[in-house]
């Protein structure tokens, strides 16, 4: 799954194919209990788990960053998905047979609805009833609102120095629901996908059922055991417009953050992070991208039980004034997760790894993050201001805004300043 995850040549896949096997071959072959794991998936996960896992945007089983190539986290997005040619609303009907059009129609068109057990299911314990509350306290609010309630403009703590476009507090807002799932796998392994099976691959979205190289057997799939020749090649819906929104408000909405330290668990069952990366070679540095954004919490005692029960890591991230997370509680459909997301695209570098205090099969990374700015995406979205407006047309001014306020007329009167934020709503 590390190598579907760039768009690379041929030549090149292989040739990081060809590193992640020798990577596994180097765990199998450890006589160490701690680092000796890579039974099946079939053996390791219970359908429960892995359910858990493919619906958890906080809870990845598989590491997924890429080791090896700064490529993902220099490009920026738009290399990696190509020209924006769709709108938002032209995505969602196309891609993935109109299945999250019915999750973009709840956040654009309709009022929110507090409601437990929701899209995320039943929460193991009652304390994490909040966080499993589907819009908890924000019964009746409409995109609108939740664009209103943004931060404010400015170079001040707590402000962003430009506001978000209604497009892209859709496109968040939409996010932190289900659609996650298709997003995420989206940006991990695009352009195309090798499947274990002929299913398509929005119908589980599962990394299990997808090609990963075996040790010593670079063309045998450690997942499924079928050589690479019978798995069946998928090329993914393009998502482009849609994560070039996502990153584009994520890239505003961090500095509205305050210093603080995050956490991430990462369960190492069915595969360890490499050595390359917790224990790099003298005068090197160990680092990885995470092609996805990638979800965190303030609440260490939670990302440590995403770790899982057996071999885990701990990440442990410190905010600086240029690489930091968003905070989307203000617009979440969880706002109790209270979620801090990096941009897909964020490096990683391991600083020092510690013992996890009571934790015998785990440990604590610290890490530094580094996130490219992306000046390119804020060009190419800006002519974006609602779901509804393709890439490319450009319409008047005045058009531009009429449509906005059709837009935040659903349910709501506002009128629009002569730079096209909303200055009054009236409920």
């Amino acid at each position: 799954m590390f190598i579907e995850a760039l768009n690379l040549p041929i030549v090149k896949r292989e040739q990081l194919e060809r590193q992640l096997a020798e990577r596994l071959r180097e765990q199998s072959s450890s006589a160490d209990d701690h680092s000796t794991i890579l039974k099946s998936a079939a053996e390791n996960t219970p359908a429960a788990e892995a359910a858990s896992m493919i619906t958890n945007k906080f809870l990845p089983d598989l590491p997924t960053f890429v080791f090896g190539d700064r490529t993902l986290y220099e490009d920026g997005i738009l290399a990696r998905v190509g020209n924006l040619s769709r709108s938002v609303q032209h995505e969602f009907e196309e891609n993935e047979r109109g299945i999250w059009l019915p999750e973009l129609r709840y956040v654009t068109e309709q009022p929110a609805r507090e409601a437990y057990p929701s899209t995320k299911g039943v929460a193991p314990g009652d304390a994490l009833v909040p966080s499993f509350t589907r819009d908890l306290g924000r019964t009746g609010w409409t995109l609108s609102k939740f664009h209103e309630a943004q931060p404010t403009e400015g170079n001040g703590p707590g402000q962003i120095p430009e506001r978000l476009s209604l497009a892209e507090t859709a496109v968040l807002r939409t996010y932190t629901g289900p659609w996650f799932q298709a997003i995420n796998f989206y940006l991990r392994y695009l352009p195309e996908v090798r499947c274990c099976d002929a299913s398509p691959y929005y119908e589980h979205y599962d990394p299990r059922r997808c090609f990963l190289a075996k040790p010593g057997h670079e063309d045998v799939c450690h997942a499924c055991g079928k050589p690479k020749s019978k798995h069946f090649n998928q090329t993914l819906d393009s998502w482009a417009t849609s994560a070039a929104l996502l990153v584009g408000g994520i890239l505003k909405l961090r500095f509205a953050s305050t210093p603080m330290a995050v956490y991430r668990g990462v369960k190492e069952q069915f595969i360890r992070l490499p050595e390359s990366f917790v224990a790099p070679p003298r005068g090197a540095f160990g680092s990885g991208v995470e092609p996805a954004p990638m979800s965190t919490t303030e609440a260490k005692e939670v990302a440590q039980s995403y770790a899982g029960d057996d071999v885990g890591s701990l990440f442990q991230i410190e905010f600086d004034a240029a690489n930091l997370g968003a905070q989307l509680g203000f617009l979440s459909q969880y706002p109790k997760e209270e979620e801090l997301v990096f941009p897909p695209g964020t490096m990683l570098t391991c600083m020092a790894v510690e013992p996890l205090e009571g934790q015998a099969s785990k440990r604590l990374l610290r890490i530094n993050c580094s996130i490219n700015p992306d000046r390119q995406v804020k060009d190419a979205i800006a002519p974006l201001i609602t779901h509804h407006h393709t890439p490319g047309l450009q319409g008047t001014h005045a058009q531009h805004m009429q449509a906005l306020d059709e837009e935040l007329g659903l349910g709501v009167s506002s009128s629009i300043d002569e730079d096209g934020y909303v200055s009054e709503f009236h409920h």
